[in-house]
């Protein structure tokens, strides 16, 4: 009698974190899909079932870029910021946003957040080689390939296509 009101509020707070993680299972399975429509449902129910988790940031905003709704998924990308766990989750998409948008400015100056947390983040120093080879400017694309190269992030055959590409 003592222990059983403590039993079942355990029971009952785990059933409701298993259908947290099943809505966020399904909610990931929909954007691998392409389903905006489900993708948002289960990124819904996922963040009122597991109460706002940082991970339910990731599938929201996940499924607000699917959605094409840049503004939520700004939103939710700049969130993760807040949280040590998933801050360069949010840096990365915020970059892949940017990127989207046609905002290299903004792409470079997440990738280089991201850098000044972890050095040599592949994602990071592809995005700043990238952006910068598009632009023109050389030297900042040459110095990220150079550290792509030197944190080994690319093979042979990769690293001379891209040096071809900033000879061209």
């Amino acid at each position: 009698v003592v222990t059983g009101p403590r039993s079942y509020m355990r029971r009952r707070a785990e059933r409701r974190r298993q259908r947290g993680l099943k809505a966020m299972t399904q909610g990931l399975a929909a954007v691998a899909a392409g389903d905006a429509r489900d993708a948002r449902r289960m990124s819904a129910r996922a963040e009122r079932l597991l109460d706002a988790q940082p991970l339910a940031d990731m599938l929201a905003a996940q499924s607000a870029q699917l959605a094409e709704d840049p503004a939520e998924a700004t939103r939710r990308w700049t969130r993760m910021l807040e949280h040590e766990e998933t801050a360069e989750l949010g840096l990365r998409g915020l970059a892949a946003l940017a990127r989207r948008q046609g905002d290299g400015t903004a792409a470079v100056a997440r990738a280089r957040d991201a850098l000044a947390k972890r050095p040599g983040t592949r994602w990071a120093l592809e995005t700043v080689f990238e952006v910068k080879l598009a632009e023109g400017d050389w030297a900042e694309a040459e110095a990220a390939l150079t550290a792509l190269e030197r944190h080994k992030h690319l093979d042979r055959e990769q690293s001379r296509r891209r040096q071809a590409a900033l000879e061209i």
